[in-house]
């Protein structure tokens, strides 16, 4: 077990005294869960194995009597419910990412007592959280994860689509649907020629039709219930007034912004975002990097679709700021990477304020 260092107690007296709670690391999983803290009575660490009923009895009430529990958890895909679940109980709770647990590791080696002494040691350090999510942002978050999913589904089978006609000796450039049409014309061809080809390719034809029928089919419910979320909240609503954002943009951005308050800025929006360029530098010299690749590809998504959108506008406009800085050699790229951090900006801005888009307060834009 590992030990703590004058370092470490020190850490534990300074947040308890600041928090006024005791800090529990705890390893998430479907049936063993892994709690880790150190006893206030006697000073011993503690790192032991719960299964999710007991988890559930001890978690639920109050094992260090008046004193809460700071309970610090792993981002995953049960993090949102169990940050609202220590939340129900009294206690408070912090969501932190992998990435930055793992610099509190105490070894290379990956245990269960390993991750909770780590999750534990990252909650002392002060480590970054995560936002969690509430019911209902969660719910949207889920529809929007399982409609990309169909999303993908489509255009992988309208993929196949192509490919079976590429075997063919047949280049195929329509796009969307017609690829579908494309290889009906083709196979029927070969039906009225009596091919020996026709009945596989008609096999392979008739499961690629229906399925793309099936996923367009749920799409098109998918994209009705989510104008119709989008005109009954008011959020979505004031989302819709910047241009470039649709209802399908406002919904996808909704689970993050409904609570814009817990991002401190504008750029921590950005950041979490994954739109916000990375900022490094050493010796009194400071450089404005890319875009990194982190981030949520759901919101990056639709902040750079939202970007091309203006910058197609933007471009053809004399008097606007991006015109003048593409004629002073701004490379398109560099500029939609701006136009996506600027819109990732004005949203937070517009859900923190609770007012519609103002046009005259961003000049990017206008």
């Amino acid at each position: 077990m590992a030990k703590l260092s004058s370092e470490d107690k020190r850490l534990l007296r300074s947040f308890i005294k600041t928090e006024k709670a005791i800090p529990v690391g705890v390893d998430l999983a479907k049936d063993v869960f892994q709690v880790c803290y150190c006893d206030p009575e006697t000073g011993v660490l503690k790192n032991f194995q719960l299964n999710r009923d007991s988890f559930f009895e001890w978690s639920g009430g109050s094992p260090f009597g008046a004193m809460p529990m700071c309970v610090a958890i792993e981002a995953c895909g049960s993090c949102n419910f169990w940050a609202r679940y220590f939340r129900s109980a009294g206690h408070s709770c912090r969501v932190l990412p992998v990435i930055r647990i793992k610099a509190h590791m105490q070894s290379t080696s990956k245990s269960d007592k390993i991750d909770a002494f780590g999750i534990w040691k990252s909650l002392l350090s002060y480590v970054s959280s995560i936002v969690p999510k509430e019911p209902l942002a969660a719910a949207v978050s889920g529809m929007i994860s399982v409609r990309e999913l169909v999303a993908r589904q489509k255009v992988q089978c309208q993929n196949a689509a192509r490919a079976v006609l590429y075997e063919m000796g047949i280049a195929c450039y329509a796009s969307g649907n017609a690829v579908i049409e494309k290889l009906n014309t083709e196979v029927n061809r070969l039906m009225e020629e009596k091919s020996p080809q026709a009945q596989p390719l008609n096999a392979a034809r008739l499961m690629l039709r229906d399925t793309v029928s099936s996923h367009t089919a749920v799409l098109e419910k998918a994209n009705t219930y989510l104008r119709e979320f989008a005109s009954s909240s008011e959020l979505c609503r004031n989302l819709m007034t910047i241009p470039g954002v649709g209802p399908v943009s406002a919904v996808t951005l909704y689970p993050a912004l409904s609570r814009a308050g817990d991002f401190p800025d504008s750029r921590h929006f950005a950041s979490y975002a994954g739109v916000a360029p990375l900022v490094t530098g050493t010796g009194g010299k400071t450089r404005v990097l890319g875009v990194k690749s982190t981030g949520s590809r759901e919101f990056k998504k639709v902040l750079f679709m939202a970007a091309l959108v203006n910058y197609k506008r933007l471009k053809k406009k004399p008097g606007s700021a991006l015109s003048r800085a593409l004629r002073e050699g701004k490379a398109p790229a560099v500029m939609i990477s701006a136009l996506a951090n600027r819109i990732a900006r004005v949203a937070w801005a517009v859900a923190k304020s609770g007012s519609p888009y103002d046009a005259a307060r961003c000049s990017l834009m206008s």
